[in-house]
């Protein structure tokens, strides 16, 4: 559907605020001729909710990704990867809004539920075990953040993702060895692939290079993080 596209296009471009009334639109037409527990209906639920999660709304955001979860439990099990793919943006939207405790729940069942499905290094477990690793750094454990991060890298290094992601779990994996006191000179290698990568994703990653340059540059070293939410 076209206009699916462009709501797809529109968030993917980093308007959530733009693509939202024409998720709303989608859903409206869609409901008007499938039944509430349509795939598709949990599809356009999900994807508003999405944007709302971008938008900062984030109970908004969690009501209807709860409500397209429960949609891709009864249409495809719980075991699916329709299933698994809510999971993981359920646990973006409690990562976003510092619910550390539910963004590793949720992430953790995710790739579990990926990896069953899909085999556990398929390119798609990477994220949510990323989306693990953010949540257990911010949360102050940053040794427990070391295991799901290397299994991430690991896939990234050998499965087809984009050099944004494998700079994204780079760059966290380089911030959870300092923070939990452990192989400095990996973490400074890691950073540095990670500026590489972003740079390779070309234009629109200037925060992400500045964000790397400045943890670098911290007055003690690196060893002066103090891990939070990003």
């Amino acid at each position: 559907m076209a206009l699916s596209n462009e709501a797809a296009a529109r968030t993917d471009l980093g308007d959530a605020a733009g693509a939202l009334p024409i998720h709303r639109r989608v859903l409206a037409i869609r409901e008007a001729v499938l039944t509430p527990d349509s795939p598709y209906i949990g599809e356009s639920v999900g994807n508003i909710g999405v944007a709302l999660g971008k938008l900062g709304r984030y109970d908004e955001a969690l009501a209807d990704l709860l409500g397209s979860l429960g949609i891709f439990e009864r249409s495809f099990g719980p075991k699916s990867p329709r299933f698994a793919d809510a999971l993981a943006e359920i646990a973006k939207v409690h990562l976003q809004r510092g619910d550390l405790h539910n963004a590793i729940s949720y992430a953790s069942r995710s790739s579990a539920v990926f990896a069953e499905a899909l085999g556990a290094k398929h390119a798609t477990v990477s994220l949510p075990l990323l989306l693990e690793g953010k949540a257990r750094l911010a949360a102050g454990v940053p040794a427990q953040a070391i295991a799901p991060l290397e299994r991430s890298l690991a896939i990234c290094e050998a499965a087809a993702v984009s050099p944004q992601q494998e700079g994204d779990v780079s760059f966290t994996l380089a911030r959870a060895l300092v923070a939990s006191g452990r192989d400095r000179k990996r973490a400074l290698d890691l950073a540095r692939r990670a500026k590489e990568l972003y740079r390779e994703q070309g234009k629109g990653y200037e925060d992400k290079l500045g964000e790397v340059d400045a943890w670098l540059a911290l007055p003690r070293g690196p060893s002066a993080e103090r891990a939070g939410p990003r």
